[in-house]
């Protein structure tokens, strides 16, 4: 079932990435964000899909979630 959620993702950020709204960051991508941080317990994890991992990487690059995942100890 998560490999089928990949996939739209995947096709949506194709499609008119970067951000899941096209170019404006929103909030949904902070979420995606954190539900694509979880999926590293599984066996389908969104970083194994082109457009996710470089939504991953590129929220992953942003000070600010660096500094969330810092006090986290998540990094």
């Amino acid at each position: 079932m998560l490999t089928y959620c990949w996939d739209i993702v995947e096709k949506g950020l194709a499609s008119h990435g970067p951000w899941l709204l096209g170019d404006k960051l929103s909030g949904a991508d902070f979420h995606l964000f954190m539900i694509a941080h979880w999926s590293q317990r599984y066996a389908s994890r969104a970083q194994d899909w082109t457009h996710l991992n470089a939504h991953y990487q590129a929220m992953l690059n942003r000070a600010s979630v660096q500094e969330m995942m810092a006090q986290e100890g998540l990094l």
